[in-house]
C-alpha cells in the first residue's frame, strides 16, 4: 500500500512539473520585418550562446538561465511540419533543434522599439530582447 501512494505521489508531482509543448501552429519566431529594396543589412555583433527553448510558444534562447527573446533576421525560418520546431539558417542550410546550444551574433533591442514595431512578440514573449542571426 505505501508503494501504491508514493507511486501516486511521484505521478502527480511528475505531471506538475511538465510544461506541455504547444502545438506547432501556435509557435512564434519572432523575425525582423523585411529590408526595403536597396537597404544595406547592417548587423550587429556581439555574440549570444545558448540553448534553443520554447516559452510562452515563443522560441527563445536560454543563457544562463535567462530566457531571452530573439528577433531574428529574415534568413531564419521555421521548418514546417517538423517536431520538436527547427529552425533554419537559408543562407547556410544548417538546422538548428530545439534543446541545441547555438551560437548566435547580433545585439539587445530596446522594449519600447520591440512593442511598438512587433506587438505581438512583446505580448507573447516578452523582454529582454536580442536582434540576432546563426553565427557562421
Amino acid at each position: 500500500m505505501k508503494r501504491y501512494w508514493l507511486a501516486m505521489i511521484f505521478t502527480a508531482l511528475a505531471a506538475g512539473c511538465t510544461n506541455p509543448t504547444p502545438p506547432m501552429d501556435e509557435v512564434l519566431l519572432p523575425r525582423l520585418k523585411p529590408l526595403r529594396s536597396g537597404t544595406d543589412d547592417a548587423r550587429l555583433q556581439a555574440l549570444l550562446v545558448g540553448r534553443l527553448v520554447i516559452d510562452q510558444g515563443c522560441i527563445k534562447i536560454e543563457n544562463a538561465g535567462h530566457l531571452i527573446t530573439v528577433l531574428w533576421h529574415n534568413e531564419v525560418e521555421l521548418v514546417p511540419e517538423e517536431w520538436p520546431p527547427v529552425l533554419r539558417d537559408t543562407s547556410t542550410g544548417r538546422t538548428y533543434r530545439i534543446g541545441e546550444t547555438v551560437r548566435t551574433g547580433g545585439g539587445s533591442s530596446d522594449p519600447n522599439y520591440v512593442a511598438r514595431e512587433f506587438p505581438e512578440v512583446a505580448s507573447r514573449c516578452g523582454p529582454p530582447y536580442f536582434v540576432g542571426y546563426f553565427s557562421k
